[in-house]
Order: C-alpha cells, then sequence, then structure tokens
C-alpha cells in the first residue's frame, strides 16, 4: 500500500442538505482529533451529507509524530497544486483539497497546546495557546455572491452548549479569532492552513476545533470534540442516527 493511503467516508442522508467535511488526523501526535472524527463514520446520516477524513497523515500517526517530512497543516497554499511534489503530505493535501471545494463547511480537528485565552494568565493560559477552543480566521467572511458569513456569531453557538458539558471551568471553551489574514495578526503561519484555506482558497466555511493536550485521558480529548461536531452539524442541518463515543 502507498505510504500516503488516506481513507475517506461518505455518508450521504436521503434527504437533501449540506455537506460537511470532517477533517483530522493532519497531525499525527493529536489522537483524540481522529478518534472523534472515527466515531462519526458510524452514524447513519438522513439529511445531508458528511464527507469524514479521519487519519489524513496516516504515517505520522503510526508514528506519534507531528509530521514525517513537512507539517501538513502549513502546505494548503492557496496558489500551489503540488502536482510534482515528492512528499506524500502534498499529495493528501490536494486530495483534501478536492473534497474541501465540495463542501459547504469545514471542521478541521486538533489537540493543542495548553488553553487559549483571550489575555495572558500563566503560560499554559494565553492567547498563543489553542486548546479548548473553536478557532476561526476572522470575525467575519465575505464569500463571493454569498452575503456575509459570521463566524462568531456560529461559533458562539456551539460554545455555550460545550461549556455545558464541561464540569471544570479550567476546561471551558474560548473563541479564538486568529485575525490570519491581517499584518498585526499573531498567526501568520495560520495563512497556509487547511482552514484559511477553505475561507479564501474555495470559499467554504471553515473552523478549527481544539481541545487540550493537557486533558488527563484521551477519551475526554475525542468526547469534547464529539460534542462539539454535533452541535456544529446541528447548525449546518445534518441529521443522523446513532451515538457517535470514542472506542
Amino acid at each position: 500500500l502507498p505510504i500516503y493511503e488516506t481513507h475517506v467516508f461518505i455518508l450521504k442522508g436521503e434527504r437533501p442538505g449540506h455537506t460537511v467535511l470532517i477533517v483530522s488526523g493532519l497531525h499525527g501526535d493529536e489522537s483524540g482529533g481522529f478518534l472523534a472524527a472515527e466515531a462519526f463514520t458510524r452514524v447513519d446520516v438522513k439529511n445531508g451529507k458528511l464527507i469524514i477524513i479521519p487519519r489524513a497523515n496516516l504515517p505520522a500517526i503510526q508514528l506519534k509524530r507531528r509530521y514525517v517530512n513537512v507539517d501538513m497543516n502549513r502546505r494548503f497554499f492557496l496558489e500551489a497544486s503540488f502536482a510534482d511534489s515528492n512528499f506524500y503530505e502534498d499529495k493528501v493535501v490536494a486530495i483534501i483539497k478536492k473534497y474541501i471545494k465540495q463542501s459547504d463547511a469545514v471542521l478541521d480537528l486538533h489537540c493543542g497546546s495548553g488553553f487559549y485565552r483571550p489575555h495572558y494568565i500563566n503560560r499554559l493560559e494565553n492567547p498563543r495557546r489553542w486548546g479548548q477552543s473553536i478557532i476561526a480566521d476572522d470575525d467575519k467572511v465575505y464569500f463571493k455572491g454569498k452575503k456575509e458569513v459570521s463566524l462568531r456569531a456560529i461559533a458562539e453557538q456551539v460554545i455555550p452548549y460545550l461549556n455545558s458539558m464541561v464540569r471544570y471551568p479550567k476546561y471551558h471553551y474560548h473563541f479564538n479569532n486568529t485575525r490570519t489574514k491581517y499584518p498585526d495578526s499573531i498567526h501568520p503561519e495560520q495563512r497556509v492552513s487547511l482552514s484559511f484555506y477553505s475561507l479564501y482558497g474555495a470559499n467554504v466555511i471553515a473552523f478549527g476545533l481544539e481541545t487540550s493536550k493537557a486533558l488527563p485521558l484521551d477519551y475526554y480529548k475525542a468526547y469534547y470534540h464529539i460534542c462539539a461536531v454535533k452541535r456544529f452539524l446541528d447548525l449546518f442541518g445534518v441529521t443522523y442516527t446513532g451515538n457517535p463515543r470514542p472506542l
């Protein structure tokens, strides 16, 4: 089998609706994301369609490393196809881009360091950390030929639900607007990320979902991801039967 083998699950309901792409495993050391994504491969979709790529970077996952050759979530350049690249990561990125363009919304699942906070608290709780956040590249986007979309407003319909599932306040979720395209963004590296490509290269709504690597068990990392995805699917009108849960 090719070392860049990537499994894609397409679950289509009997009734039409929005298409949501769930991607995880871009980073091989973030198990909570791909365990959650795999849970949704076992549901029976009724309205709309789910496209799920649970283990995008399979070699890195097998090695339990962030990446092998290059960081896959830094290869989503707006202008490049990587048709002649020797890196398997770029071949997988080309596949993911194809499915992004077929979708109405994209959810990219990760496990990040520390705990995101809007203001500095300490070295593990501050604006440069990622854990326990719903990430968007801007508050609003303006797609060509479409009305403006408030990413913040969508996320703020998810976060209260998520926090109702979290007993320990330290693990509460926050909205993280990385302001990626602005010159003063503290995360310019995100300009070659999956979410940024989705928004500005494909005109598709996109969010990054981050649980924290500091959570005590992979079960909780996957569980919070599942809760977040459930709420997003509800907002996007994708319905299903079955009870996704981490194995």
